[in-house]
């Protein structure tokens, strides 16, 4: 099915698509793994090209599979050991790419999620400022507060009322009424 496009065998094509975004998706996961602020930046970039690189490692595995039938047919014992030892080859790397983006999907999905300050701080406008507070970039020539402002704002206020009601309101003791 994958065998040429145009007359071009496919496979040395995807092969060095494979090959150069593999280590690539393998770098943005050590990146979003052990810098906890990159995570909300890396998530899709990551899974794209963990993904492709899976997909072109499945391409250039068929197509070198048939390019293999062609080659067998018209090539010597010794060029045939060393065809066989390179899809030999290409199998670990595919299955390397196929275990690689599995753990992307796991990393990103299930272990290390950015929390919500993260994502919130991935606002372009968004940088912490003093005592880990996020200030506004007003530079920019927004007038209203961002997203991330407003909602940690109303939870503050939030916080504070249920304080202050905990501290002013005495409780009340619970009286069981007739029809309990």
């Amino acid at each position: 099915m994958f065998d040429t496009i145009g007359g071009l065998p496919i496979h040395p094509l995807v092969v060095h698509a494979a090959v150069v975004l593999g280590p690539l998706a393998a770098l943005l996961l050590l990146g979003y793994a052990f810098r906890p602020g990159w995570r909300a930046g890396l998530k899709w970039p990551m899974l794209l090209t963990g993904g492709v690189a899976a997909l072109s490692a499945a391409i250039a595995a068929s197509s070198g599979e048939a390019l293999q039938h062609r080659v067998d047919q018209q090539a010597t014992a010794a060029a045939r050991a060393l065809v066989s030892e390179h899809a030999e080859a290409g199998d670990l790397a595919a299955a390397s790419l196929y275990v690689l983006f599995g753990a992307i999907v796991v990393v990103v999905f299930f272990l290390l999620r950015p929390t919500a300050s993260e994502r919130w701080s991935s606002h372009p406008g968004c940088r912490r400022g003093a005592g880990g507070r996020r200030v506004r970039d007003l530079r920019r020539g927004a007038r209203r507060p961002h997203r991330c402002h407003r909602e940690l704002a109303g939870r503050r206020r939030v916080h504070e009322w249920r304080r202050r009601r905990r501290l002013t309101l005495p409780r009340q003791p619970r009286v069981p009424g007739p029809d309990r």
